[in-house]
């Protein structure tokens, strides 16, 4: 089965837009990765699905995942060190993002908006 919805690393459009070829329906505009290199509104990589097949060569993708594994690579990078507030005590001490978790909740809509 061909894969429509690819898992993207994208940039914003040079405007500050979100890209055409971003799904509205999944995923989008999470895992944000400073890039110094890079004037705003550029200046972050996002990671997102896209709505049809995109290319290394379209304008605005910095990358494309094909597998849970790359996909796990990107979030231990982007996520190390990260945290969140606690859900049981939001007022309290934030608490690490549980970055499996985040894993398995991203390539559940990748395989959902797929029919994998």
């Amino acid at each position: 089965m061909a894969v429509t919805h690819q898992m993207i690393q994208y940039r914003l459009n040079p405007d500050g837009t979100v890209p055409d070829f971003l799904c509205r329906e999944g995923i989008g505009g999470v895992f944000l990765k400073y890039d110094p290199t890079t004037p705003a509104p550029q200046d972050h990589i996002m990671f997102g699905l896209s709505e049809y097949a995109v290319t290394a060569e379209t304008p605005g993708i910095v990358g494309i995942l094909t597998t849970k594994t790359e996909l796990t690579a990107y979030l231990n990078e982007v996520l190390a060190g990260a945290t969140q507030p606690n859900p049981e005590d939001p007022q309290g001490e934030p608490i690490p993002v549980d970055i499996s978790a985040q894993v398995e909740w991203a390539w559940g809509i990748y395989k959902a908006k797929n029919g994998l």
